[in-house]
């Protein structure tokens, strides 16, 4: 689970980069979880039909629930086909936050703890030739000259108060566990999806390790 509970940190974190790699990733690390708990089955201490017992209901469970179909599909998606099920990114300013960004840097205003208006300008790495806002990983930045000619890409961090990107997913799910979803945004459904994954891990080691 401690690689799991990172990705969210950083899915949550202000490298905007990232959002599309991490929403994958945290799919195929989700399932590596159950197929982790499903050794249980083979140990001499909980034998088959026990673990079968224990585990059978949460599988019609997940098999029935949308969230957990979701992320299903889109580990099968991500490793036999190479699609994340992002459809689009956009890229939202908030209320009390902005930002600008040109060749020469990026300035951000947000709203600090105390409530307090700031601005402040991060100048763009050496050797910048273009800028551009929510490129295909949702990302803003600067399109960097390397010295053999070649272009790569340097990426803002924006401060979570200056603007949100979230990825526009294919049919996202709308409901989990009987209960609506609030939104389809990538950091809700990894939230609510780990969360299942945490309270299966946790019925596991009381059912099967006395809590420990």
């Amino acid at each position: 689970m401690i690689a799991l509970e990172n990705l969210l940190r950083d899915l949550n974190g202000p490298d905007t980069g990232q959002q599309r790699d991490l929403l994958s990733r945290i799919a195929v690390e989700g399932r590596a979880i159950t197929n982790i708990l499903q050794n249980l089955r083979n140990k001499d201490s909980v034998g088959k039909a026990e673990f079968d017992r224990w585990y059978q209901p949460f599988v019609v469970q997940m098999k029935g629930d949308s969230l957990m179909h979701f992320f299903y599909k889109l580990r099968t998606s991500t490793l036999k086909e190479g699609d994340d099920r992002v459809d689009g990114l956009r890229l939202s300013p908030t209320q009390r936050g902005g930002f600008s960004i040109n060749i020469e840097g990026v300035e951000q205003s947000y709203c600090d703890d105390q409530g307090a208006m700031r601005v402040v300008f991060y100048p763009a790495p050496p050797n910048a030739v273009s800028c551009f806002v929510a490129d295909d990983t949702g990302g803003a930045g600067w399109e960097i000259k390397q010295p053999d000619g070649s272009i790569t890409k340097a990426y803002a961090t924006l401060h979570p108060g200056v603007a949100e990107v979230t990825s526009i997913l294919v049919d996202p799910p709308k409901a989990h566990l009987g209960a609506d979803l609030t939104d389809a945004r990538p950091a809700t459904l990894c939230t609510a999806y780990i969360n299942y994954l945490r309270g299966l891990i946790q019925n596991a080691r009381l059912r099967f390790l006395g809590g420990n």
